[in-house]
């Protein structure tokens, strides 16, 4: 599941990083490009939109950050897609909490019984899951806000912070979830 989730929100990082090292226009048109691939696949494989929401909202976010990067190529923004992508991903994740259907939950029910989907305790696993990374995202766009404005064009300092912003929450969300895990099987 959280390499599902890391999946689903390549698009947000692609667009970040390919933004940072060459120019906001390949990264966008990239980040477009893969989250497309992405929302095919998931309806391909007959999982649906529902199934896919970071990955539909990365379709949405890339588009227009695309149209933005080709019609007008010099908008301040451009020194901050690496952010404003993970912040757009952030709301997503907090949106889907908001709403009641944290995006995990999706993902996880391809590898659970059907029986345990509609569970209060499955349900709040997610909501906490999906808190967990949503947490993670909007700290990395903070941060990367920062450092965006303070350090223009710092490719390699943007790397980091991506990959710790990803990296913390994926192991927080996994250890979450096998402590679940655990905390089930040691009441059977």
């Amino acid at each position: 599941m959280v390499l599902r989730t890391l999946c689903g929100c390549s698009p947000f990082i692609a667009c970040g990083l390919i933004s940072s090292f060459t120019n906001w226009r390949i990264g966008t048109v990239v980040a477009v490009t893969l989250s497309a691939v992405l929302v095919l696949t998931a309806v391909r494989q007959g999982r649906g939109i529902g199934a896919a929401v970071i990955e539909t909202s990365a379709v949405v976010f890339c588009a227009v950050a695309l149209v933005l990067a080709f019609v007008t190529p010099q908008a301040g923004i451009r020194d901050f897609i690496g952010a404003l992508s993970t912040g757009w991903l952030a709301l997503t994740a907090w949106c889907s909490v908001a709403l009641g259907r944290p995006f995990t939950k999706v993902a996880e029910r391809r590898l659970v019984d059907a029986s345990v989907w509609e569970h209060p305790p499955f349900h709040r696993t997610h909501l906490v899951v999906t808190s967990i990374w949503a947490a993670g995202f909007t700290a990395t766009a903070v941060v990367l806000g920062v450092v965006e404005y303070a350090a223009p064009h710092s490719g390699l300092i943007e790397v980091l912070v991506q990959v710790a912003g990803n990296f913390v929450p994926a192991v927080l969300a996994y250890r979450y979830l096998a402590g679940r895990r655990d905390g089930v099987a040691a009441t059977r």
